[in-house]
C-alpha cells in the first residue's frame, strides 16, 4: 500500500513533464508576464507657465478686438457687490478669454482670470491692481491651473496687498467659475430678448 501513492506521485510527475516538453523533449519554458507599470506622467510646469504666460499675454494684445461686456455688481449677491463694482468679460470666438474684477470705491485690488477653451489656465490677484497700466507687468500673486488644479502659485512681494487680503488658489478658483456661469446666465438672458 506504501508504494501505490508514490507510484501516484511519479505518474503525474511524469505527465506534467511530459506536456511541458515539446517534440524535442526540451522542457517548455514560458516567459512570466511582467506588468507594466502605467505611469502617469507628470505636466512639465514650467514648460506650461511660459505657454500660460505666452496665452495671457496674446490675450491681452488682442483684448481691444473682443467683445467686452460690462456688468455693474449693484444687484448682485452682497459677497459679490462689497468687493466689486464692475465686472468685465472679453471674449472671442471660443468663448470668455478674460475675467477682470474691478474694486468698490476706496480699494485697490483687482482680480484677473485667463481662460482658454472655457478652462481657467491663470489668474491674478494685485493689490494695486487699478493703480497699473492694463496688460503691463503682474505685480500681484499669479496662479496657474492645469486641468483644473492649481499648479504652482507665484507670490510678487512687492505687492502691497490689503491688510487681511490674501487670495487663495481655491477661491480664485471658484471665483472663476462663478464668472463664467454669471456670464453664460447673463447672455443666455439677454439673447431670450
Amino acid at each position: 500500500m506504501k508504494t501505490t501513492p508514490f507510484i501516484l506521485l511519479t505518474f503525474i510527475i511524469g505527465i506534467g513533464l511530459a506536456a511541458c516538453s515539446d517534440s524535442n523533449n526540451e522542457v517548455a519554458t514560458t516567459e512570466p508576464e511582467v506588468e507594466t507599470p502605467v505611469e502617469a506622467t507628470e505636466p512639465d510646469v514650467d514648460s506650461l507657465m511660459v505657454q500660460m504666460n505666452n496665452e495671457r499675454l496674446e490675450i491681452e494684445k488682442n483684448r481691444e478686438g473682443m467683445e467686452k461686456r460690462s456688468l455693474d455688481t449693484s444687484n448682485l449677491l452682497p459677497i459679490i457687490s462689497a468687493k466689486w463694482a464692475t465686472i468685465e468679460f472679453y471674449s472671442d470666438e471660443s468663448g470668455v478669454r478674460r475675467v477682470k474684477t474691478y474694486p468698490v470705491e476706496g480699494n485697490t485690488r483687482t482680480e484677473e482670470y485667463y481662460f482658454t477653451d472655457g478652462a481657467l489656465r491663470c489668474a491674478v490677484a494685485e493689490g494695486l491692481g487699478t493703480e497699473q497700466e492694463e496688460g503691463q507687468s503682474i505685480d500681484g500673486t499669479v496662479f496657474y491651473y492645469y486641468q483644473g488644479e492649481l499648479i504652482r502659485e507665484m507670490e510678487n512681494p512687492s505687492d502691497s496687498l490689503e491688510e487681511g487680503w490674501s487670495p487663495s488658489a481655491q477661491n480664485m478658483y471658484e471665483s472663476a467659475m462663478y464668472y463664467l456661469e454669471l456670464d453664460s446666465m447673463i447672455n443666455s438672458g439677454t439673447d431670450s430678448e
